[in-house]
Formats: C-alpha cells, structure tokens, sequence
C-alpha cells in the first residue's frame, strides 16, 4: 500500500495519505502546511496531504 484517500464526514476537504521516503517527507512538511505527518499512519514513513487547493501543479 503507498497511497490512502478519505474525506471526514463533518468536512468536504479530502485527505491523501502518502507513503514517502523519510527525508523526503520531513522537508515536504516544513514547505507546505498543508503536508502534515500521517493520520493514524507511522508518521516516519507517512504523509497526510489536505487538498485545500494551497498546493500547485508542477509539470
């Protein structure tokens, strides 16, 4: 598994969890606010990201 996708029942914001080298995952963290540690996933390993529309496409 390396990817999970839900959407709070109380929200309309959806939630994608990635699995994520560690290193690679701690500095996307600290650039965005809307990249926080997994939810209920090892938080090593895991990234929640929230579609907020905060995040652009980079092509």
């Amino acid at each position: 598994m390396f990817a999970l996708i839900s959407v709070p029942g109380d929200q309309y914001t959806v939630r994608i969890s990635l699995k994520c080298d560690p290193a690679i995952a701690a500095n996307l963290r600290e650039q965005h606010e809307c990249v926080q540690p997994g939810y209920h996933l090892n938080k090593k390993h895991w990234n929640t990201v929230i579609a907020d529309g905060s995040l652009t496409w980079l092509i």
